[in-house]
């Protein structure tokens, strides 16, 4: 091997040592999730099935394994019936670690489709902080 040479790594191909691998099993966890989402809406189109959300803390529980653990923000809506059971579950939007956005006619168009008298939207902190940021208590205009 000539001495002037210099080894060449390939960034694009998966390794399983540093950060490649912490991605790849970021991306098998997501996809467990995505897995687990699609599972949930095939159980919610049998009423007698449906969960109820009756107050924040069954929110609370419901949503947590969907967004806990996620690196990025997102925004969720939760469709609901006229008995408070959840008709749909839905992810509007994957932001950055500190912001998610979305069009306010995206937050309702689902709703509307589904004639649904009630929503429950949901995001969450990547950092783990519980509190409102300025910019979600500007958004509900507190």
């Amino acid at each position: 091997m000539n001495t002037s040479q210099q080894s060449f790594v390939d960034a694009t191909k998966p390794t399983t040592t540093g950060t490649s691998y912490k991605q790849n099993r970021l991306g098998r966890k997501l996809g467990q999730i995505r897995e687990l989402h699609e599972e949930v809406n095939r159980i919610l189109e049998k009423p007698e099935e449906r969960p109820s959300i009756n107050s924040p803390n069954d929110a609370y529980e419901y949503l947590f394994p969907f967004m806990a653990n996620a690196p990025r923000e997102e925004f969720w809506i939760v469709i609901l019936d006229t008995r408070n059971r959840i008709k749909q579950l839905v992810k509007l939007n994957t932001g950055t670690v500190n912001q998610s956005s979305v069009r306010l006619a995206e937050v309702f168009r689902h709703p509307i489709i589904e004639t649904s008298p009630a929503i429950i939207i949901s995001h969450n902190h990547p950092s783990g902080a519980p509190e409102p940021s300025p910019d979600d208590v500007a958004l509900l205009g507190r």
